[in-house]
């Protein structure tokens, strides 16, 4: 079993190691790879974060769900995505160092590349205000009585060279390959009774559509991120995200972003 002590990935592509692809470079980064080993990390933490009208009503709280096993999930279908041109080998990751700023240390005979997952922070992606959102997230915005709620999947992949630690490639998760806006993150508009002012508060039955709802998005969403890297085609784009995404989020198409506006005062 390959052992890697990870490095803050989200650091790195700061720092200046991000190498967006151009066209006709994906064949020459893949060229040389033949085995990877796929980390997770976005699986750790869920995220309740509350946007009012005015900021200092602002609210976020957080819960540890890692025994939801969405780690397990995305390395399983990460692993099946690629299974059909790459030889997949299992990787046991230190995840705490993925909040390190430290580089990584390789240790065995390492894949050609790694394959990691991580949470992403953007600012909101869906009404721009200056609230930050970052992975498995719940989201409620009330603006002048006006409530919406959301549940995003904010994530990014890095592709990194196991054996120089480089970064080759990121992109974040999206459901479409081709969308030129920021609005691709995986995301659901949810009802009321989803909600709850803290993480201590939700039940268990919110729990497990949260957990339902998020695993639905990262698996709809993975074929999609995958083929921006070149990794696989897009006839297995389609045929992976018809396959992963729940009738739930099927009858329930994404909403375009649009600012909430306040009813007018009847004169």
């Amino acid at each position: 079993m390959h052992k890697i002590i990870a490095a803050c990935f989200s650091f790195c592509i700061a720092a200046g190691f991000h190498s967006g692809a151009r066209a006709g470079e994906d064949e020459n980064k893949l060229a040389n790879i033949h085995t990877i080993g796929v980390i997770s990390s976005i699986g750790h933490t869920a995220y309740l974060t509350q946007v009012a009208t005015l900021v200092f009503g602002n609210t976020e709280d957080k819960l540890t769900v890692d025994d939801w096993g969405l780690d397990n999930q995305v390395v399983d279908s990460v692993s099946k995505l690629l299974s059909s041109k790459f030889t997949v080998v299992p990787v046991t990751a230190d995840k705490d160092a993925f909040s390190s700023r430290n580089r990584g240390i390789l240790r065995t005979d390492p894949p050609d590349a790694y394959l990691v997952v991580y949470p992403a922070t953007v600012q909101d992606p869906l009404f721009s205000t200056t609230q930050n959102i970052t992975g498995l997230s719940l989201y409620y915005r009330t603006f002048l009585g006006l409530d919406r709620y959301y549940a995003l999947a904010m994530y990014e992949v890095a592709l990194v060279d196991a054996r120089t630690h480089k970064i080759m490639d990121t992109h974040a998760g999206r459901t479409d390959k081709f969308s030129l806006i920021s609005y691709h993150y995986p995301t659901a508009e949810c009802d009321s009774s989803t909600w709850s002012e803290t993480a201590a508060g939700l039940t268990d039955a919110q729990k497990s559509a949260l957990q339902q709802t998020f695993s639905s998005l990262i698996q709809g969403s993975l074929p999609y991120t995958l083929s921006a890297f070149g990794l696989i085609g897009s006839e297995q784009v389609v045929r992976s995200s018809m396959q992963c995404v729940s009738p739930v989020l099927q009858s329930q198409p994404l909403p375009t972003p649009q600012p909430i506006v306040p009813p007018t005062t009847a004169q």
